[in-house]
């Protein structure tokens, strides 16, 4: 497997971002990029540029690659993708998208300083695993978004004690007995999103076998 990387297109037109794959493959192998793939996947966004017959003479070859398209579920239980009609939102979900950004920063907060070590000692007392709170930094995947949520429910109870023992808890502690609730409940819906989304990456690896 080689990886390469492509210079930023002209444009977002498909015939622009076919030409820029084509000239990475040019630059890195001297050859066209049709020439030295065995295998044509695309995104289903990205078809419109798979489908640039001077570029990629054979089309796809395969079934559209479902890890993006399987993970919308899972960015619309929190409210991070929303549908619009005229440039008004028709799916728009707020107490998703408050519950995620108030889980972020609780495990912002704790990446700071030693507070994840002050909070470490909060599991001896309560039985949690001392564990780090997993950062969704990989916003790309829904699979960080859920390392995210379920790394704070298995500190859900160091987390509160560690609360509790505050004198002025700052705002980024502010998730609440109802938001843990709830916390759950999103998690298993990530959860099944992140298995069918690997279900996927692995149909997509048999059939370039």
């Amino acid at each position: 497997m080689v990886v390469i990387g492509f210079d930023v297109p002209e444009s977002g037109k498909a015939s622009d971002i076919a030409h820029v794959i084509e000239a990475a493959a040019q630059c890195t192998f001297g050859r066209s990029i049709h020439s030295v793939t065995n295998l044509v996947t695309s995104d289903g966004a990205a078809l419109a540029v798979a489908e640039q017959e001077e570029v990629f003479p054979g089309g796809v070859d395969s079934d559209l690659c479902l890890m993006h398209s399987a993970m919308k579920p899972g960015q619309a239980a929190v409210g991070e993708l929303v549908r619009s009609r005229n440039k008004v939102i028709q799916n728009e979900f707020p107490d998703g998208k408050h519950l995620y950004n108030v889980v972020h920063k609780l495990a912002a907060y704790f990446s700071y300083s030693d507070r994840l070590d002050k909070l470490h000692t909060y599991c001896d007392k309560t039985g949690c695993v001392k564990i780090k709170l997993q950062l969704d930094i990989n916003k790309t995947r829904v699979a960080a978004i859920h390392g995210l949520f379920l790394s704070v429910i298995r500190m859900k109870s160091a987390i509160q004690a560690y609360t509790a023992d505050l004198q002025h808890p700052p705002a980024e502690l502010s998730l609440s007995h109802t938001n843990f609730s709830d916390l759950v409940v999103f998690e298993g819906v990530l959860d099944v999103t992140r298995l069918t989304c690997a279900g996927a990456i692995r149909a997509a690896r048999q059939q370039s076998v």
